[in-house]
């Protein structure tokens, strides 16, 4: 993506200033840096940002060489996706490492957990989900002080965590 400049912005700009536009934000502290995503978060760009992992098939593995699901080669080194030329190959971060890097940019716990579960649901016209309310599908992650998962709740019953 190109990146903003003052006399040709790009997409960037415009697709933050569109208040149609959901913007999908990836939190992983690779592909924005975290001192952007606070900013992100502190104006009235929060209520529609949408947190995505972007995790790739190759979260969870072991640092080395892979090969993704549809064959292109990958390097993880310390947890992080590359092609052999050193490009950003997708995000190894769930959504939960994204809400941790939020919360940790400075970005306000609820906003957080609003980008990720609310505003998406939003965003498909699903009522259902992403909220606590009557009638919601009782779907819940019920985490720490340490933002570390505690307990699972899907449709109403806990699950073994």
């Amino acid at each position: 993506m190109p990146p903003i400049h003052h006399r040709d912005p790009g997409p960037i700009p415009a697709i933050l200033a569109d208040p149609r536009v959901r913007p999908e934000i990836v939190a992983d502290g690779i592909h924005i840096a975290p001192e952007l995503l606070a900013t992100h978060f502190s104006s009235d760009l929060s209520e529609r940002m949408l947190l995505v992992s972007d995790g790739a098939d190759v979260t969870g593995l072991p640092d080395g060489d892979h090969l993704r699901w549809e064959g292109t080669p990958v390097v993880l080194d310390q947890g992080v996706s590359r092609t052999p030329g050193g490009a950003i190959a997708g995000s190894t971060a769930t959504l939960l490492d994204g809400i941790r890097v939020l919360v940790a940019s400075g970005v306000d716990l609820g906003t957080a957990l609003h980008a990720s579960s609310t505003a998406p649901a939003d965003s498909l016209g699903d009522r259902a989900i992403g909220r606590i309310e009557p009638g919601a599908s009782a779907d819940l992650v019920l985490l720490d002080d340490e933002l570390a998962i505690h307990e699972v709740v899907v449709q109403g019953v806990t699950e073994n965590s």
